[in-house]
């Protein structure tokens, strides 16, 4: 039996992005809805640049296509996308 594990370099490299772009920033959030379960679903916005949106376009997070339609910028892209972790397997 072959074992999987979850490859998070994606995953810190996004953390690192997203550090850079709010440490020592002040951040507003605009809160949009709350999801089916309870939480806020909401943008994040330092200086007037939407994050979220930032961190799309620089190829640093994706859209799951079941919270797309909350944010009105991601109706302007061609095909929102939903990610999984990489997989990669382990011997």
């Amino acid at each position: 039996m072959q074992l999987l594990a979850y490859d998070n370099t994606d995953a810190y490299a996004s953390r690192d992005h997203l550090n850079t772009l709010v440490e020592g920033q002040s951040v507003v959030i605009s809160r949009l809805n709350r999801d089916r379960d309870g939480p806020t679903v909401a943008e994040l916005f330092v200086i007037g640049t939407n994050i979220q949106q930032e961190m799309v376009a620089s190829g640093y997070a994706v859209i799951r296509g079941r919270e797309a339609h909350q944010c009105s910028w991601t109706q302007s892209l061609s095909s929102p996308l939903t990610v999984l972790s990489r997989l990669r397997t382990v011997d």
